[in-house]
């Protein structure tokens, strides 16, 4: 019987799971604060890694869903903080969601790695918390079938349309990276 039980969890653990992992990394837990600063050179870089943990090819949209939450004493401002993508110049990056590269195919057992470098911001009214900020950082995106469409722009007008596109749903959601934004 043991025999049999030991085979059966021998089994399991090197059959590869139906599914795709997400893990993300930063180089650092601590930044300044970047509300009142330009060209601000303190930047979080991070990465976010997809695996293919599953046994088929699989296409997916793997654009950069980043959850922020604020973990201080007044959960209100919850909404009011921002991740944003700087570029190489130290302007926001407002790059565009929902394009055709957004789609990666990735075979089983491999990876794909997105990296930019990140700044914390609060674009909301009135002031933010004093003093520093706790922060929880995740990576979360529930994509269903609505969701994988990525946009054409006509060559002729400003006209953009949705072209939908077969690829992966489902919850990603990675580990929760703890941060704090010093003043």
């Amino acid at each position: 019987m043991k025999k049999i039980i030991f085979f059966l969890v021998l089994l399991i653990i090197s059959v590869p799971s139906q599914h795709l992992d997400v893990i993300i990394y930063a180089n650092k837990t601590e930044i300044g604060k970047s509300i009142y600063k330009r060209g601000n050179n303190d930047l979080l870089k991070i990465s976010s890694v997809l695996y293919n943990r599953s046994v088929d090819t699989v296409t997916i949209k793997f654009d950069r869903y980043f959850e922020l939450d604020y973990t201080g004493e007044e959960p209100a401002y919850s909404n009011c903080f921002r991740l944003y993508e700087i570029d190489s110049a130290g302007k926001y990056l407002y790059y565009p969601f929902d394009t055709y590269e957004a789609f990666v195919t990735i075979a089983p057992g491999d990876s794909i790695v997105n990296e930019g470098y990140y700044t914390v911001s609060w674009p909301c009214r009135g002031a933010p918390p004093a003093g520093d900020w706790s922060l929880d950082l995740k990576f979360y995106k529930e994509i269903t079938e609505e969701d994988n469409y990525y946009i054409v722009k006509s060559r002729y007008t400003d006209f953009a349309s949705k072209e939908m596109k077969k690829a992966w749903t489902g919850i990603l959601s990675s580990n929760t990276l703890k941060l704090k934004i010093k003043r």
